[in-house]
């Protein structure tokens, strides 16, 4: 997987953004996004996970140039934020 290209696409002010139309939204219904959320963690996250070519794929064959990420980032994004909350006992 090249990685610069998943931090180009996938970038912190971009998933930053998602947080912010999924905390006002139906889909994060049962999860509180943390205000001090360490976006660069979620990146990591992402990049490291055994999925990652996948997402890249996912973005790279997406028809929506304004919202690239792909639908199994947002299902991580989503299990990530679960555990989170679960490991903070928010859950």
């Amino acid at each position: 997987m090249n990685r610069e290209l998943f931090k180009d696409i996938f970038n912190l002010d971009y998933i930053q953004d998602h947080y912010q139309l999924w905390s006002s939204g139906e889909a994060t219904i049962g999860r509180r996004i943390p205000e001090n959320l360490d976006f660069s963690a979620v990146q990591d996250f992402l990049a490291t996970h055994p999925d990652s070519d996948l997402m890249l794929e996912e973005a790279q064959n997406h028809f929506d140039d304004d919202d690239p990420l792909s639908a199994t980032a947002t299902d991580l994004i989503f299990t990530y934020l679960d555990d989170l909350q679960t490991t903070l006992g928010q859950h």
